[in-house]
């Protein structure tokens, strides 16, 4: 996905179209699942952290500054979850 494709996802799912941040999760969820897991280790505690991941980013779109950066930013939410798992272990 191009960063112009990115920063238009972005703002169609701003706007409430569901279906644009289903694409974008579609686009990342390899690479957030496998950050999860090289953080974590476990397959099921990833696919959690994943998934808070997910969703923390569609609840904070709005702050995202950068739609463009939208893939490190999300990487970034990933990292701070499953640091959170980690400490609460």
């Amino acid at each position: 996905m191009t960063a112009e494709e990115t920063t238009q996802y972005v703002r169609l799912a701003l706007e409430g179209d569901k279906t644009a941040f289903t694409r974008l999760v579609e686009e990342h969820q390899r690479l957030v699942f496998a950050l999860a897991r090289q953080c974590i280790g476990h397959p099921a505690e990833a696919e959690d952290v994943a998934q808070e991941a997910f969703l923390r980013a569609y609840r904070d779109l709005a702050r995202l500054r950068r739609p463009e950066r939208f893939a490190a930013w999300l990487y970034g939410i990933t990292l701070n979850v499953a640091r959170e798992r980690r400490r609460r272990r």
